[in-house]
């Protein structure tokens, strides 16, 4: 099956895209809580539980318009950056859903059970935005887009260990940065590596789509047997 007609077939009935506001809702909270003024605490407490938890039931609401047939569904596709290949490329599969519902049930009550006990704001916002980066990661089918959120998912990550954490948490998370900073920068090597032996072997544009390259490693392995 080509890149295109498996494109075709994962689309789901609706038009509404609802991976994008899946993604970015968490964001939208974090400004919310931002823009509440510091004493706030409950407020920014609510805030959070409010989009964290329409986060989570948009992910429900996937698991079951799901159709088990296999294919990636609620695409969403945009180009990014034409010249370099990138492009907002985004869709959940049978096991990838999974990753979503986790995320999208597990956050609301860790805004319900934990209490920072300081800097209640710059928690309530970090907590969201490392959703949106976790929800990122999950639903990228793009390399470079998978590569970016997995990036946005270590800010907050090193903010949450290091003011929140207890023993030497700062230690912890600085030694946590540099060790995942470091093994991003392998994975940047590699996923562009990657993309330029697709573009090569296969007489093609560069591209950081991760079905087409999977489609002709594929058709490739097929070919030599």
């Amino acid at each position: 099956m080509s890149f295109s007609s498996l494109l075709a077939a994962s689309q789901t009935q609706t038009t509404f895209q609802v991976i994008p506001v899946l993604v970015l809702l968490p964001v939208f909270g974090a400004i919310a809580v931002a823009l509440t003024p510091n004493a706030r605490i409950g407020v920014h407490k609510m805030l959070a539980t409010i989009f964290t938890g329409i986060t989570g039931a948009i992910s429900v609401w996937l698991l079951t318009a799901f159709e088990t047939n296999g294919e990636f569904q609620f695409i969403s596709q945009q180009t990014w950056i034409k010249s370099l290949g990138i492009e907002w490329f985004a869709g959940v599969d049978g096991i990838s859903l999974f990753l979503v519902v986790l995320t999208g049930l597990l956050f609301p009550f860790v805004v319900i059970a934990i209490n920072p006990k300081h800097d209640h704001k710059a928690y309530y916002i970090w907590i969201q935005l490392l959703q949106t980066g976790c929800m990122g990661v999950f639903v990228s089918l793009d390399l470079f887009m998978f590569f970016v959120f997995f990036e946005i998912v270590l800010i907050p990550m090193y903010f949450l260990i290091g003011k929140w954490g207890h023993g030497n948490a700062q230690y912890a998370a600085t030694k946590f940065f540099l060790y995942t900073m470091f093994g991003s920068a392998l994975m940047l090597v590699s996923i562009v590596s990657l993309a330029v032996l697709h573009a090569q072997n296969s007489d093609s544009e560069l591209t950081f789509n991760l079905i087409e390259i999977a489609q002709t490693l594929r058709s490739q392995q097929i070919l030599q047997g």
